[in-house]
């Protein structure tokens, strides 16, 4: 049996589509693999990899699958597409981020995840993968933790022992710690969500305050 990678790529891979598959893989594990690669036509599921990848644009049929139009799908599909439809359409729907498929807009708009990795945009991932759902921050992809409750985890540092780059946990959000600066009043800690890389936070503690951190 053929690995992901063979099917996704087909016999002969483009620089340009191995880059996609390799992003894409890198990125949001989930997209590759929750795909039934057995039954979607190896040329749609590599056009599909480089539009989520870099925006490439797509042929008409693909273009009907994306936005959810079945009936424009349908009439423009092959046997093999045809036969496929509804593999398409689980796998888009049970592990795409939403902001790169439903309506002609998002179509429009999507800009792959090569451009949200390098904007650090936060994308919408279905409700059952957004635990594990690889954050897009940079030149950097930072893996999934599982979030355990706090009161199951032990108080392993004090404010004076933070570091930068430590992943703290408060009220079962993960935070990762930008900043430990002492003042005269206080030590101040700044912090940046997760999860949401728009939410930070900066709080004034003393020295012996103790925080949760994730190994």
């Amino acid at each position: 049996m053929a690995t992901q990678k063979e099917n996704a790529i087909g016999t002969s891979p483009s620089d340009a589509l191995d880059r996609a598959f390799t992003l894409v893989h890198e990125l949001t594990p989930q997209v590759v693999d929750h795909c039934d690669w057995s039954e979607i036509p190896t040329d749609m599921g590599n056009a599909l990899l480089e539009y989520l990848a870099t925006a490439h644009p797509l042929g008409d049929f693909l273009q009907a699958v994306v936005v959810g139009e079945l009936h424009w799908a349908a009439a423009r599909a092959d046997l093999d597409n045809f036969d496929a439809l509804g593999y398409f359409g689980r796998w888009i729907l049970q592990s795409w981020p939403t902001d790169a498929y439903g309506s002609r807009k998002k179509l429009e708009t999507w800009k792959g995840l090569a451009h949200a990795k390098a904007v650090r945009e936060k994308l919408d991932w279905p409700a059952h993968l957004r635990a594990n759902a690889r954050r897009i921050s940079g030149p950097e992809v930072v893996p999934p933790q599982p979030i355990a409750d706090a009161a199951d985890l032990p108080y392993q540092k004090r404010t004076d022992e933070l570091a930068k780059g430590d992943v703290v946990v408060v009220d079962d959000e993960r935070y990762t710690v930008d900043r430990v600066e002492q003042t005269d009043e206080a030590w101040v800690v700044e912090r940046t969500n997760v999860a949401n890389v728009r939410d930070i936070e900066v709080e004034k503690v003393t020295a012996g305050h103790w925080w949760h951190v994730l190994e």
